[in-house]
């Protein structure tokens, strides 16, 4: 098995784009068949991308950073666990004000010894191994109409359910965003951020910690597209990723770190339901990370970046 069948990522959810509005035109919704079968064959894809992690090449990081690199394989003090990680947020947005509050608590499942091929043949895991919960604010300040600057704080738990070993994790960084007009119905964003990330084991005191710099873009070109009688978009972008102490254990082997990557992908990103709702599927898509020895497909859910 080779470093590029490292593992499926989910990205964790993000207000970093907001979902799309109701266009004023009236549009033909698509084949809703046809919209469901492109989702279920991007979660076959990524699902497969990640099937396998056996072999002398399994490259791995702490499961308390899962909330920041997305579900995939990751170490505890022992063992490999595959964690999977379930994005929930909600905003408040005061009548009248510049700013709004962007409440998340997002939760990690880990499960020792799971393939997501074993689901076909005995079905869901019974057991979490591994659970992590790290609730967080964010601050969105519009500058300008099309400019906000969005700082945030994250602190929570993790729980290791075999040896009752907890984790403290904490996080803080800070996020630019910028949105302009393309054409007629185009737009395009431009997204620069850099946060802290640093977790600690209770029971051993192993501490770790990584900083990152991710310079993102996106582009809709305006494609009008339905699913479900939800109006959506299709966009593509770009990231580009920049670690600084952020190691992954080689298998039976040193470990080496990761410094820069950079990702291409697309999400096709759904207007809510309801404005309130605490956990929806605003945005799902593929992306194709690369560089310093580990490739990922990984699955998207929320914003890329």
């Amino acid at each position: 098995m080779s470093r590029s069948d490292f593992g499926l990522r989910a990205q964790q959810h993000s207000t970093a784009q907001e979902p799309p509005r109701a266009r004023k035109s009236p549009r033909r919704p698509a084949d809703k068949t046809f919209w469901l079968s492109v989702l279920s064959a991007l979660l076959f894809c990524s699902l497969y991308a990640g099937a396998s992690f056996a072999g002398k090449n399994l490259d791995l990081t702490h499961y308390g950073y899962a909330a920041y690199l997305g579900s995939g394989l990751y170490q505890t003090s022992d063992r490999s666990v595959k964690v999977f990680n379930i994005p929930m947020s909600y905003t408040v947005h005061p009548s009248g004000k510049q700013w709004k509050i962007n409440i998340r608590f997002p939760a990690t499942l880990g499960f020792y010894n799971f393939d997501p091929s074993d689901i076909i043949e005995s079905g869901l895991p019974r057991k979490v191994e591994t659970l992590t919960f790290v609730p967080g604010v964010e601050l969105i300040m519009s500058v300008r109409e099309n400019w906000s600057i969005q700082p945030f704080v994250d602190y929570g738990m993790g729980l290791n359910f075999e040896n009752d070993n907890t984790i403290s994790i904490y996080a803080a960084g800070i996020r630019s965003l910028s949105n302009f007009d393309i054409g007629r119905k185009g737009s395009l964003i431009l997204s620069n951020r850099y946060y802290y990330v640093g977790q600690e084991e209770n029971n051993t005191r192993i501490s770790g910690n990584f900083r990152a710099l991710e310079n993102g873009i996106s582009i809709n070109p305006g494609y009008e597209l339905s699913y479900f009688g939800r109006p959506a978009d299709l966009n593509f972008h770009y990231v580009n990723f920049i670690y600084s102490n952020l190691r992954f254990l080689k298998y039976r082997d040193q470990a080496f770190e990761i410094k820069v990557q950079n990702e291409i992908g697309f999400t096709l990103v759904l207007a809510r339901k309801k404005p309130f709702k605490i956990f929806d599927l605003p945005r799902i898509g593929l992306g194709y990370r690369w560089g310093n020895k580990l490739r990922v497909v990984r699955l998207i859910l929320g914003a890329p970046f």
